[in-house]
């Protein structure tokens, strides 16, 4: 995989979550200062986006964060909620119930769907997700 830069040279912070583009010309690094870094070809947040995670404090604590296949990324905060960025289409988690203690986020290739790892042994899914 190419190597587009470091949050880490950018500001000192810790990186927590990483989104690449699905071509791999970039990727945003998302750390535990609520900071979303873009490099490489990815577009970082916009004024909107930034507005919904620093001024209004919607966000609480970034835990993981996943690129749409149609464009934008979807960011799992430390309540368990899912917040759009980048112009995600969030109807396809619409009634989604966060959930407590949040590790991960995976989407389904169509990224109508996914599933979020909570708790020690909870695996919360939605959207597209076959079933077992």
């Amino acid at each position: 995989a190419p190597d587009h830069g470091s949050a880490n040279v950018v500001v000192p912070d810790v990186a927590r979550a990483l989104a690449a583009k699905p071509d791999g010309s970039g990727y945003l690094v998302a750390t535990l200062e609520e900071q979303i870094h873009a490099f490489g070809s990815a577009v970082g947040p916009s004024e909107d986006d930034l507005e919904l995670i620093d001024t209004e404090h919607q966000v609480r604590g970034i835990v993981d964060l996943a690129a749409v296949p149609g464009g934008g990324q979807v960011l799992l905060d430390a309540r368990g909620q899912l917040v759009a960025l980048g112009g995600a289409d969030d109807t396809e988690w619409e009634g989604w119930a966060s959930v407590d203690n949040p590790h991960a986020l995976v989407l389904t290739p169509t990224g109508r769907g996914g599933v979020v790892i909570a708790g020690a042994d909870l695996l919360a899914a939605w959207g597209d997700v076959p079933l077992p």
